[in-house]
């Protein structure tokens, strides 16, 4: 896919991709030193309040790790996407950067009350 020099030199266009690729590269640096920091075999991966008995699903380091690979994949997927609709339309494209984001703060604050809970 040829992207076009408008979308390159889109000032709204980059912003948001700089904030994705930080906000991505952040998240996963931080659920790899969470996960490298000697407690791997410990990590909450589920809460489900109505379970009586065990509310806490225990999981393994590579459920972490797909988190990580989901994360990158949400992140080539969305600029993939808005690289496509920029020629037709930037205001969806920008939406489409603009809903990544999102999805980054989420994947933060979900990773985040994961790893430090327990």
């Amino acid at each position: 896919m040829k992207l076009s020099q408008k979308y390159i030199h889109d000032r709204m266009i980059l912003m948001l991709l700089s904030v994705n690729s930080v906000l991505t590269l952040i998240n996963a640096v931080f659920i790899l030193l969470q996960i490298s920091s000697g407690r791997s075999g410990q990590v909450i991966t589920a809460y489900r309040p109505s379970l009586v008995v065990d509310k806490y699903t225990v999981g393994g380091s590579i459920d972490f790790i797909l988190f990580v690979l989901f994360l990158f994949g949400v992140y080539g997927i969305n600029i993939a996407l808005s690289a496509k609709i920029y020629s037709r339309h930037r205001s969806y494209s920008l939406a489409v950067l603009g809903l990544g984001t999102l999805i980054c703060v989420l994947s933060i604050i979900v990773s985040f009350q994961l790893l430090t809970e327990f």
